[in-house]
């Protein structure tokens, strides 16, 4: 009796922490997202170690290049490199949906990087 009790104890434990990691905002921001401004093509893919690279798919290399901080529904990107990379970082909001990711600007004093980050990108890849 003991040992199916404890059983049932770490098969409940074992599905909180896996439940506990899929409600994670952080696992599910991971993952390479798309989407179209003017007919280019921007890929966002965003890694499991808080970095991003911002690439416009009709040219070669990263445009940008940054790390990303995440509190609750709220990001904040900090460009470190790229032709297109900015000093200041920037604020936003986020909401996941089930294949989509939508950005709404906080506080970002770059206006270029506001008008590529803001709307709705669409997953391609998970992690």
């Amino acid at each position: 009796m003991y040992r199916k009790a404890l059983f049932v104890l770490a098969a409940l434990l074992v599905f909180v922490v896996s439940s506990n990691a899929q409600d994670d905002p952080a696992e599910k921001v991971v993952g390479k997202w798309t989407k179209s401004i003017q007919g280019r093509t921007i890929t966002f893919l965003m890694t499991a170690d808080f970095k991003y690279e911002v690439d416009f798919t009709d040219d070669t290399g990263a445009d940008v290049l940054g790390t990303y901080k995440l509190a609750e529904s709220k990001i904040i990107f900090a460009d470190e490199g790229g032709d297109y990379g900015a000093d200041t970082s920037g604020e936003y909001e986020f909401e996941l949906g089930e294949k989509s990711i939508t950005f709404t600007e906080v506080n970002d004093p770059v206006n270029g990087r506001r008008m590529l980050v803001e709307g709705e990108w669409t997953r391609t890849e998970a992690p």
